[in-house]
C-alpha cells in the first residue's frame, strides 16, 4: 500500500511560528491555500483512492480543496488529530521543548502534559487508524492522509516499520507531500 502524507497548508498561526491550540479553528491563510492548490497536478498522477483528514479546521480545509479538485471522497478521522499538549499549549513550543530536552526518549514517549496526551497515546491511536485502513483497503490502493507535522512525524515510522526514535528525523513543511510504501 502506498501512502501520501500531506501536511495542511499554512495558517496565520504557523506563519508567526506559534503553536496551534488543540482542535484550533484556524483556517488556511492565502499562502496555505496556494500551497495545497500547488499539489493538485502532481496528486492527479497518483490514482489516489481515498483522502483521510484530521478533524481540525486547517486539515479539513486542505482536504476539501484536494477532494474537489481530485473528485475524491474524504473522511474525517479523529485518530489523525494533532497531539493534545494540554496546559502546555499556552506556553508555546520553545517552552515545551525546554521541558522535554533533558528527558530520555522513553520519558518523552510516556510523559502526559496536564490535561493532554502522551506521544505513546498518539502512537496508539495512529496504530488503530492504520489497522482500520488495512482492513478497509486493498494493498494496491494509494491513500492520502492530510494531517499535522507532529502527527505525520509519529505516523511515518509506523508506516515504515521503524523504531519510534526515527520520528524526530522527519520534518513536514506546510503544504508538503511525502510518499511512503508500506
Amino acid at each position: 500500500m502506498k501512502f501520501i502524507l500531506i501536511r495542511h497548508g499554512q495558517t496565520d498561526i504557523n506563519a508567526k511560528g506559534d503553536m496551534h491550540e488543540h482542535m484550533s479553528l484556524a483556517g488556511l491563510n492565502q499562502l496555505g491555500i496556494q500551497q495545497i492548490q500547488s499539489l493538485i497536478s502532481k496528486l492527479k498522477t497518483y490514482g489516489i483512492s481515498h483522502l483521510y483528514s484530521s478533524p481540525e479546521q486547517r486539515t479539513i480545509q486542505s482536504s476539501f480543496i484536494l477532494s474537489e479538485a481530485l473528485s475524491l471522497p474524504f473522511s474525517i478521522e479523529q485518530n489523525l488529530r494533532e497531539r493534545n499538549w494540554g496546559e502546555w499549549e499556552a506556553v508555546g513550543w520553545d517552552n515545551i521543548n525546554a521541558k522535554l530536552k533533558d528527558l530520555t526518549l522513553e520519558e518523552r514517549y510516556e510523559i502526559v502534559p496536564p490535561g493532554g496526551e502522551s506521544w505513546k497515546a498518539v502512537n496508539n491511536r495512529l496504530q488503530e487508524f492504520l489497522a482500520n485502513i488495512k482492513k478497509d483497503h486493498t494493498e494496491y490502493e494509494i491513500i492520502a492522509i492530510i494531517s499535522h507535522e507532529g502527527t505525520l512525524r509519529a505516523l511515518a515510522p509506523l508506516l515504515k516499520d521503524e523504531p519510534k526514535e526515527k520520528s524526530i528525523e522527519y520534518s513536514f513543511e506546510n503544504g508538503s507531500m511525502t510518499e511512503i510504501e508500506s
